[in-house]
């Protein structure tokens, strides 16, 4: 079956034409955008198109196949995933968390996030984006507030899967300075023992306790021997 290519233009989706702004005739003057006719269709079927390709127009057919989406839109009766470490409130990306944003968050909330909440796709299994979700003040982290809502890239050079493999590298790194990379190509530069150091005080001060902790899945820094023995 042949399938879209990039660069593809559509020009005809189900026998009808797609017009420059991207919509198709529907019940006599109207029109709707051409998605409509992807959407009321069901998995596993099969939808004609007309696309213009390499200055060519070709027929194609496409399967409709279920979107393995970046971001969860909703989770039901399950505890957000978290670790605090060196005051660093990491978290997994969910829809839900832009809602912190208002009644409009589809217009406040920050524009990378929410481009990636509704069309990010997964291009590996177990991937979700792991963000700063926030920062509990403390000198270790001074200088480092504005970067809440950043997502998490890289660690030590090592590219992130999703929130448990961030952790797992994190608690088994030995390396002198922690080095997390943010996707804007920020940087936070951490010493390993002053920032096991600072967990411990930031817990205490912030009164955050263990069974919290441990109802969400993962553990905070100071909880676990770094070295990868609990």
């Amino acid at each position: 079956m042949k399938a879209l290519k990039r660069h593809d233009v559509i020009l005809e989706v189900e026998g009808k034409k797609v017009a420059n702004d991207g919509t198709v005739a529907f019940r006599r003057s109207e029109r709707v955008f051409f998605d409509y006719e992807v959407l009321s269709k069901q998995i596993g079927d099969v939808i004609s198109m007309k696309v213009l390709r390499d200055g060519d127009v070709k027929e194609v057919e496409v399967e409709v196949k279920k979107a393995d989406y970046l971001v969860t839109p909703t989770t039901y009766d399950e505890l957000p995933k978290y670790f605090i470490h060196a005051g660093f409130v990491f978290t997994a990306f969910t829809q839900p968390y832009l809602r912190e944003w208002g009644e409009d968050w589809a217009y406040t909330s920050p524009r990378q996030l929410h481009h990636e909440a509704l069309f990010g796709i997964k291009k590996k299994e177990g991937q979700e984006i792991v963000i700063v979700g926030h920062v509990l003040a403390d000198q270790i982290n001074t200088g480092y507030e504005w970067l809440a809502t950043h997502r998490v890239s890289k660690f030590n050079g090592e590219d992130i899967l999703n929130l448990d493999d961030f952790w797992q590298k994190l608690r088994q790194n030995r390396e002198t300075f922690l080095k997390i990379e943010l996707h804007g190509g920020e940087i936070i530069i951490l010493d390993r023992v002053e920032a096991e150091k600072a967990s411990r005080r930031i817990m205490a001060n912030y009164r955050i306790s263990d069974t919290l902790l441990h109802s969400h899945h993962l553990r905070t820094g100071d909880d676990a021997d770094m070295s990868g023995q609990e």
